[in-house]
């Protein structure tokens, strides 16, 4: 998966803020008519009319922009954090189905067996340890407050990069599925009982040695992906249980649960930079 993934950072929030003030219908409209009539003024000497409604146009955007901005804020965040969690609910519904049927087709890759079971695992428990995160997050907040957006934006986020580790996952062992052991098993097996090998013999010998060295080198990819996997729910199941213990309701409370979700947050933000292209 390739596509950029939404971005619930406080950074990308405050900047989709200040873009939808910045192009309100209003801001734009004020500040177009007062540029251009402030500039007729003063380039030919229009009368002052001309000039006072350059100026009352830039008043109105920027009255517009500092009531958008200052007044609104919450609207408009509100409304970017739940257009990104939609984007990335398709991304996942996508991304779902197509582990699932890949993951299905990948049974028979022989040797392959104990990595694809504990893909299969980390697969079905990313899925219960999102829902186990939203719901505690859920219990903590209204559901209609930035943070619980944010926050539950970041567990998204986790959980994407779980699937998309797995995908890769996926690619590498498709890669290798057509690496038939059993056959160069027996080819070397037949070269070694030559009594002298010709050039044409060695060639193959190290084609052969060469192909498994490539499966090899596919295989530790896997396992450090999987790796990676285990890491995440980890820190996932570390996350619940800290904001499960924070008590609901005061000043000190949400400052516990921002410190509960620092490392969730720090993970998602690492691996939004791995997976970036």
């Amino acid at each position: 998966m390739t596509k950029k993934k939404p971005d619930f950072s406080s950074k990308a929030t405050h900047q989709a803020v200040l873009k939808e003030t910045l192009q309100h219908p209003v801001t734009l409209a004020g500040g177009t008519l007062g540029a251009l009539a402030t500039s007729a003024a003063l380039l030919f000497s229009l009368p002052p009319l001309a000039l006072w409604l350059g100026a009352s146009g830039l008043t109105l955007a920027g009255l517009s922009f500092l009531v958008n901005y200052f007044g609104r804020r919450d609207v408009f965040s509100a409304r970017y954090i739940e257009a990104m969690h939609q984007k990335l609910k398709a991304l996942r519904k996508q991304a779902i189905d197509q582990i699932h049927h890949d993951l299905t087709e990948l049974m028979t890759l022989k040797g392959g067996e104990e990595y694809i079971e504990q893909a299969k695992s980390q697969f079905q428990k990313s899925h219960t340890r999102y829902q186990t995160l939203e719901g505690i997050l859920g219990r903590k907040f209204s559901t209609s407050e930035l943070a619980y957006g944010r926050y539950r934006g970041t567990g998204e986020q986790v959980y994407m990069n779980i699937l998309d580790n797995l995908s890769q996952i996926i690619d590498l062992l498709q890669s290798i599925k057509e690496i038939d052991l059993d056959y160069i098993a027996k080819r070397l097996d037949n070269l070694k009982e030559k009594e002298e090998l010709d050039p044409s013999d060695i060639e193959e010998q190290a084609t052969l040695s060469n192909r498994l060295a490539l499966r090899e080198r596919q295989l530790d990819k896997v396992n450090e992906l999987l790796t990676r996997n285990e890491e995440a729910l980890t820190v996932m199941d570390e996350t619940s249980a800290a904001i499960a213990q924070v008590p609901s309701g005061d000043k000190k409370s949400k400052q516990a649960l921002q410190s509960a979700m620092k490392e969730l947050a720090e993970l998602a933000d690492r691996a939004q930079h791995y997976h970036s292209p």
